[in-house]
């Protein structure tokens, strides 16, 4: 039984920094999330993914008993972030966010995911969150996570979001 449910982006980033630069590597709040989180409970994730995500990834998070039936698949290119770090690591710059695969997401949370104890709402759309939790029965614990790019371009949602979890995870620089 799935007790802890993550709504996150599993995707491709490209990510420059003064120290080096990765193209198209595994990103993602829902896959970093998941990970962790499988170290101590069986998660479920919840997300969406192009018909181009790497099936080595999927495997991995199956293996590590990452639940996947929240996982939607789209015949669009999976979520893309092109962004830039300077020396302040706390301050992520977004190039670009590919995002159309988000499209076709038409949120579906499993019926056995509605009555997991906690939640966590991963640096996704505002928009996603909120219907999230409102498909959820009664976690008795919910985790929201954002970021500046929704914070700057949906500020009033980011806000709605944040009035209906118990705890809010932002670094300095999106305060």
């Amino acid at each position: 039984m799935v007790n802890l449910v993550n709504l996150g982006s599993v995707a491709l980033d490209t990510v420059k920094t003064p120290f080096g630069e990765v193209k198209e590597t595994i990103g993602g709040s829902g896959v970093y999330f998941s990970l962790g989180a499988s170290f101590f409970t069986k998660p479920g994730l919840i997300s969406v993914v192009g018909r181009d995500f790497p099936k080595t990834c999927l495997n991995l998070l199956e293996k590590k008993g990452v639940c996947l039936k929240g996982v939607r698949f789209s015949e669009k290119k999976t979520l893309r972030w092109h962004a830039y770090y300077e020396y302040d690591m706390n301050e992520a710059h977004t190039v670009k966010l590919e995002a159309e695969v988000f499209e076709d997401f038409g949120l579906d949370i499993p019926e056995d995911y509605r009555d997991a104890k906690y939640v966590f709402l991963g640096n996704i759309d505002p928009e996603i969150q909120i219907e999230m939790l409102e498909g959820m029965k009664n976690p008795k614990f919910s985790v929201l996570d954002s970021m500046n790019y929704w914070i700057e371009k949906k500020r009033s949602k980011v806000l709605k979001a944040i009035g209906m979890v118990d705890m809010l995870l932002l670094n300095e620089a999106e305060i």
